[in-house]
């Protein structure tokens, strides 16, 4: 469970997983299948935003661990390209919205994926090793909880 309450229409919630095995300065693309349990409407109004549509999924990698920090003026800033709310970013890509339907309010549990979008890539470090990142990109300004079930990658070696 990731949750969180958005008060400046930006932001940004994670989960990450460093990965190790891999070869070592290779690139490989990446699909991503993630399923999570939602309650946002699609077609709603929001502040900022929708509830559903204005929450981004976003999945990406990166040779450097993804963390936040405290920048000079005063916001939390990740350390990667995650893009911003809908657009991609170097990092990170959206595969859609957490939106469920527009007659549900109830926890249901939902797919989203990059199998049908351009493929994603990334170069491991010299090690083999590599961060995987899944989270939201948020205009909506107030709350929202997700219940990740499912986070499956496959890697394809270029």
């Amino acid at each position: 469970m990731i949750s969180g309450d958005n008060h400046s229409d930006d932001l940004f919630m994670f989960l990450k997983k460093e990965v190790t095995g891999l070869k070592a300065n290779t690139t490989y693309s990446l699909t991503f299948t993630v399923r999570f349990a939602s309650n946002a409407p699609t077609g709603s109004v929001g502040v900022g935003g929708a509830p559903g549509e204005g929450v981004t999924m976003k999945v990406g990698a990166s040779k450097i661990e993804p963390i936040s920090a405290l920048s000079s003026d005063n916001h939390f800033r990740m350390n990667i390209d995650h893009g911003i709310q809908t657009v991609n970013g170097n990092d990170m890509v959206a595969v859609g919205h957490i939106g469920v339907s527009a007659t549900t309010t109830d926890f249901t549990i939902i797919e989203r994926s990059n199998k049908t979008t351009p493929t994603f890539s990334v170069t491991t470090d010299g090690q083999g090793k590599l961060w995987l990142i899944v989270g939201t990109d948020s205009g909506f300004e107030a709350k929202t909880t997700l219940y990740y079930t499912h986070i499956e990658v496959t890697f394809a070696e270029q």
